[in-house]
């Protein structure tokens, strides 16, 4: 049974083009891995995007009516689909692999760098803000 495995990624660089993310991937099933699970010192591989590149959400915006006849407007932001494909052939997205990358992509990139891609993505269109640090585990 597999002890689990993932990846930690903090924000290093924002100079309003790019936003450059330090990463560590980890594996608790490998022991030359295992020994770096938690000290975030070996934040080695690099994750750039363009800040042009985040997709924004659609906006939808409607007016809910109350029994009571109170009216609130609800906002709900939909998550709009990401070419990932498209943005790193144009050099949109780049991965610098870390030396503790123990699953390699097809395309020469760490798979867990791509779950924290997905990720950034992901929280950037709930939340409308670029993500300081975040964390991946399954």
């Amino acid at each position: 049974m597999s002890m689990g495995e993932g990846g930690y990624a903090r924000l290093i660089n924002n100079d309003g083009v790019w936003i450059t993310y330090a990463y560590l991937p980890y594996s608790l099933n490998i022991d030359a891995v295992k020994e770096n699970y938690s000290n975030h010192d070996h934040l080695d591989g690099v994750i750039s995007i363009k800040i042009s590149s985040l997709v924004e959400p659609e906006i939808h915006e409607k007016i809910k009516r109350w029994p009571s006849g109170r009216k609130e407007k609800i906002i709900k932001r939909v998550k709009n689909d990401v070419n990932y494909t498209e943005l790193l052939d144009n050099g949109l997205i780049k991965v610098k692999n870390s030396k503790y990358s123990f699953k390699v992509l097809p395309i020469d990139i760490d798979s867990i760098a791509m779950k924290l891609i997905f990720k950034i993505f992901n929280q950037y269109q709930e939340t409308g803000v670029i993500p300081e640090s975040l964390a991946i585990h399954y």
